[in-house]
């Protein structure tokens, strides 16, 4: 499909001078008549759930796994590389590391499944299940699911000809936030090392095969892979704002007014037709964690070619002056719970923490567990008190 492409030049910070935005036409959107008066959550801090500094010998498996929950490689997308379990992976003062090699190895795609198994993407037959693979790499996959929050990681990444790497946020629906991808689209290590995708898809309707995807590119005047960089993306079920080193990249509101600016769909709407987005992530459908560095085709840079992460963090908003209440399981999406004071239980209440299940507690000020909570022996609960980070 042909891109369009919009020139400007916008001076962001000393580091980063965009030169370019390219907006790939993939997005799609609808006409929906509003009129009256709607209810809008209020937020005014930010809640530390999630960090991982790396700063242990070996990958803290309780919090990560090293493949994809369906196998070993993402057959149905052009990478073609293998993700070895934890051969790929170093930590090292601090600093983990998600490795490429050119190290050829024959392997299943999907473990679990026999070698002579035929894949298929959108119906179409992929190969057997067992293939050889001219590359294996590293990755994570978190254990827990966010629903909400800004995700932010700090990393470097190699040379980007034909390398893929990523951080992403990922769950059912084929619903995905990229909060960065080097796609390695031009045969230009020059160029591949300057442009940066933000994306984010998801099948407009679940009982269908097909996702789409909203894309924007970045063309960057900095050669982006000389140094490290915090990438982040702020997700609510209002807008998605992407920034690189605090610095804000693209915003993509889920609503539009008749003039094409962005609105928030709360408090009292003038009676008209506005633009809804189709694919905008559903806001009850909490995602895993994603970081990896794929391969696409003959990477340039010199093996073994590093992906090097300093730490992931993800925030969570909470209205200081509201507590949480949670009295069943459907009042807790994803696997953490933020707020300036949560109570949980209490009256006719009944959640259970079932074994092999996360649920953290993170509140400002207090929590208090009453009757009616109970977690399981083996459940992966937490409760704890911090800071706001404003």
């Amino acid at each position: 499909m042909k891109k369009h492409i919009i020139f400007f030049v916008i001076l962001i910070s000393p580091a980063l001078l965009i030169q370019s935005q390219v907006v790939k036409p993939h997005c799609l959107s609808e006409e929906v008549w509003l009129d009256g008066y709607f209810e809008r959550e209020t937020y005014d801090g930010w809640v530390l759930v999630f960090e991982d500094t790396f700063d242990g010998d070996e990958l803290d498996h309780s919090r990560w796994r090293n493949d994809y929950p369906w196998g070993r490689n993402l057959y149905c997308a052009p990478d073609v590389q293998y993700f070895t379990d934890g051969d790929n992976i170093e930590l090292d003062s601090g600093i983990l590391k998600l490795i490429v090699r050119a190290d050829p190895v024959l392997e299943r795609v999907v473990p679990f499944w026999e070698d002579d198994a035929v894949l298929y993407c959108g119906g179409d037959s992929v190969g057997l299940n067992k293939r050889w693979f001219e590359y294996t790499s590293g990755m994570i996959f978190s254990r827990q699911k966010f629903l909400h929050g800004k995700f932010e990681i700090r990393c470097s990444v190699p040379e980007i000809g034909g390398l893929w790497p990523a951080f992403w946020l990922y769950g059912s629906c084929a619903q995905e936030i990229d909060v960065f991808e080097y796609m390695s689209e031009y045969r230009s290590p020059f160029l591949n090392n300057r442009n940066i995708d933000f994306t984010y898809h998801r099948k407009p309707d679940c009982s269908v095969n097909i996702a789409r995807h909203c894309n924007y590119d970045r063309f960057f005047a900095t050669d982006m892979t000389r140094e490290p960089h915090t990438y982040a993306v702020e997700w609510d079920e209002h807008r998605i704002i992407w920034s690189i080193d605090g610095q804000e990249m693209v915003r993509k509101s889920r609503w539009e007014d008749p003039n094409g600016k962005e609105m928030l769909k709360s408090g009292m709407i003038p009676p008209s037709y506005y633009s809804a987005d189709r694919i905008f992530p559903f806001d009850d459908i909490a995602m895993n964690v994603i970081a990896g560095i794929g391969v696409k085709q003959n990477p340039t840079c010199s093996f073994p070619c590093r992906m090097e992460i300093d730490y992931i963090r993800i925030y969570q908003k909470i209205n200081s002056a509201k507590t949480v209440r949670i009295c069943s399981g459907s009042d807790i999406k994803g696997s953490t719970v933020a707020g300036q004071n949560i109570v949980v239980g209490g009256g006719n209440c009944r959640i259970e923490v079932r074994r092999g299940a996360y649920l953290d507690l993170v509140a400002k000020e207090s929590i208090v567990l009453d009757a009616g909570f109970s977690a399981e022996s083996g459940a992966l609960f937490t409760a704890r008190t911090t800071g706001v980070t404003e």
